[in-house]
């Protein structure tokens, strides 16, 4: 019953009850006594209606104010939601498109490979569209759309997002297509034909597997390396440029220990940007940078909308993203693995090489042409800086060969690149990494992450199964790289490829 009808009701109960103790006080000829206690009554029945009356009325506004707030509450929270799915949208529309572009122009992958490679939840419910006349991809899912545009050619690739058209790359083309097909061919091969089949079977049995190469000293303790199987999933070959991810991360590594080796940069300097001299990130040592214990704030997860997701897939500089983090701990004294540092690392190199046409060909004038690594690639962002965290691209021999780098403690054809002491040096633990990494690469200390290998053994490790494992006590360097393998049996492939390579029977 509504309030409105219920407040006549009480005020009539009210009135009869004053009434019916008139009568009867009359009838009682003045009584005084009982006309004191009719009195009493009708005062109660009069207190009793105006309670109830109040009860009426707060009851439903109680009630109304609870659905109010519950009403509020939920749009709040759909608010958040919506706002939370649209920016999880938007990362994997911008995954996709990143992919699909740099994979088309970059390693002239066919619609067949980009199917397979972007098979996985949740990217494959994007659906994407390529104009190829513009060097443009558009990516949809939902109401969200992204769209990102390239250039690249056989030294460079630049990106930015949206579909504002790049003119020209910052860079003329160096190499010849004459001597990136004699550094194809430039690696001594010894197939077995047990290993090749033992190679093939893990291609079949892991799908998304793209190529696997093992290369192994031509002498038991030194010198450089020969092939000794290889193989590749259909549609690639020796030529293909495939995406190494955070295997770039050791590259990096590389660059920077050139600089040391040239006098240029030193371990132990801190006091790194001037952005940072206002606060305690000057602290910061190259060491540190190296050994990813900076205490920077950052979360690296690739599969949530984390620091590491947002710097490559909705920022337009991937290094002024990775400068402005803030310190979550003092320097040195936790371990955190961090994409963003990497970029830091790409910036420190920008800031002291100083020209940015030498920054660019940096990596190819001192360590990819010295290699022969004439098909490899270092991805630029808008804003001109290389992305080191995760977009390298180079063959799998190229990889290997990056690997046979490490195993020669930086010397190659008699050359030193990079100093024995920094290899050495980056294979030592990291202080708060628990063994499992040195100086931007992956160890086995006491074969923690790897029993099937002896524990000297290290190696660059990639988002999607893509790893250039290198083994200085058997003098083997191990290659697999994938578009996006989840679960690859790496113990199983190592075991049996040093298995046959020791004379026993994969």
């Amino acid at each position: 019953m509504s309030v409105e009808k219920r407040l006549p009701t009480a005020r009539l109960n009210h009135r009869l009850v004053e009434l019916i103790a008139q009568k009867d006080w009359q009838t009682q000829n003045g009584d005084k006594d009982h006309y004191m206690s009719y009195t009493l009554i009708s005062k109660t029945s009069a207190e009793y209606s105006e309670e109830y009356i109040d009860q009426s009325v707060e009851i439903p506004c109680i009630v109304a104010l609870s659905l109010m707030v519950i009403v509020l509450i939920s749009i709040v929270v759909l608010l958040l939601l919506g706002v939370f799915l649209h920016k999880a949208l938007a990362i994997m529309c911008s995954y996709t498109a990143k992919y699909v572009c740099s994979s088309y122009l970059i390693a002239a992958s066919t619609e067949e490979r980009l199917r397979r490679d972007l098979n996985f939840k949740p990217i494959r419910w994007v659906r994407y569209e390529v104009d190829q006349s513009a060097n443009t991809v558009i990516a949809r899912c939902l109401w969200v759309r992204r769209s990102i545009t390239m250039q690249a050619d056989d030294d460079q690739a630049i990106y930015a997002w949206g579909e504002e058209k790049i003119d020209s790359l910052p860079l003329e083309e160096r190499r010849s297509s004459d001597d990136q097909q004699k550094a194809l061919q430039d690696y001594t091969t010894d197939y077995d034909a047990a290993l090749q089949q033992h190679l093939q079977s893990y291609l079949s049995d892991y799908p998304a597997t793209l190529a696997i190469v093992v290369a192994s000293r031509k002498e038991a303790t030194s010198g450089g390396c020969m092939i000794r199987g290889e193989a590749y999933a259909q549609g690639v070959d020796m030529s293909t440029r495939l995406l190494g991810w955070s295997m770039t991360k050791t590259i990096a590594a590389a660059l920077i220990g050139i600089m040391i080796k040239q006098g240029r940069m030193d371990l132990d300097e801190n006091d790194l940007f001037p952005a940072w001299k206002g606060d305690a990130r000057r602290d910061i040592t190259l060491r540190q940078l190296l050994q990813m214990n900076t205490g920077l704030r950052w979360s690296e997860d690739y599969f949530k909308i984390s620091d590491v997701t947002r710097m490559l897939y909705a920022e337009q500089s991937v290094c002024d993203y990775a400068m402005n983090r803030k310190l979550s701990y003092e320097p040195g004294t936790h371990w955190s693995y961090s994409s963003g540092t990497t970029n830091i690392l790409s910036r420190l190199l920008r800031q002291r090489i100083a020209d940015d046409d030498s920054y660019r060909y940096f990596a190819q004038r001192e360590l990819f042409d010295p290699l022969g690594m004439s098909r490899a690639i270092l991805e630029m962002d808008r804003a001109g800086d290389i992305v080191l965290s995760s977009y390298g691209w180079a063959t799998a021999r190229e990889w290997t060969r990056f690997g046979e780098l490490y195993l020669q403690d930086g010397l190659w054809a008699g050359r030193e690149i990079i100093s024995a002491d920094y290899i050495r040096w980056s294979q030592e633990p990291a202080t708060g990494s628990d063994g499992a990494y040195g100086a931007h690469i992956w160890l086995n200390t006491d074969q923690k992450a790897i029993p099937s290998v002896p524990a000297d053994a290290y190696y660059e490790n990639g988002f999607g199964s893509q790893r250039v494992l290198v083994i200085p006590s058997e003098g083997v360097v191990i290659t697999v790289l994938s578009g996006m393998q989840l679960n690859f049996d790496y113990d199983g492939l190592y075991s049996g490829v040093l298995t046959h390579l020791s004379g026993g029977t994969v």
